[in-house]
């Protein structure tokens, strides 16, 4: 997710944000283009629904309640593997486990990641590594299984055919 506000933007407009996009995890929060922080549907929700925090917060700038959550925001290079992300983001202190993650590319531009999103990816490329580790061992037991040469010889190619990525002629 992309959306930024900057600090003099009224937490009510934060809230109708959320509300408007009910996935959004989080908002960032740029003072001409830099990054301040990042603001989680979370701790925002969390704190307005204290009592007076509507009246305290609502009408007042998204810095002010920024500034009363007191926390730092992960972030994190779009670079980085998936697994050492996964590792940063879940070795934050359980208090802030589950909030979301600022995603920072070549371009300098920012996006807010959910840490379940971050799961899921890691989860999909353990699938595939799986699969492959998978197909492997069964040309490995077809291989050991014959001497025939043409036999490897077609295993061999069939099993490249489906290993590596190619137009056929």
């Amino acid at each position: 997710f992309e959306v930024a506000l900057s600090p003099a933007t009224l937490t009510r407009v934060a809230v109708a944000e959320f509300e408007r996009q009910v996935d959004l995890p989080g908002v960032l929060i740029l003072d001409h283009g830099c990054f301040v922080g990042l603001l989680s549907r979370q701790n925002c929700l969390q704190h307005l629904s204290r009592p007076f925090g509507l009246e305290v917060f609502l009408r007042r700038p998204i810095m002010h309640l920024y500034t009363s959550l007191a926390a730092q925001p992960l972030v994190l290079a779009a670079h980085l593997p998936i697994d050492q992300a996964v590792d940063q983001a879940l070795s934050r202190d359980t208090a802030h486990l589950y909030e979301p993650i600022v995603m920072e590319f070549p371009d300098a531009t920012l996006r807010v990641l959910d840490l379940h999103t971050l799961l899921l990816a890691q989860s999909q490329l353990l699938a595939k590594a799986t699969q492959i580790i998978q197909r492997q061992a069964a040309f490995g037991r077809a291989l050991s299984a014959t001497l025939d040469l043409s036999s490897v010889l077609k295993l061999v190619l069939d099993h490249l055919e489906t290993s590596v990525p190619c137009d056929r002629l």
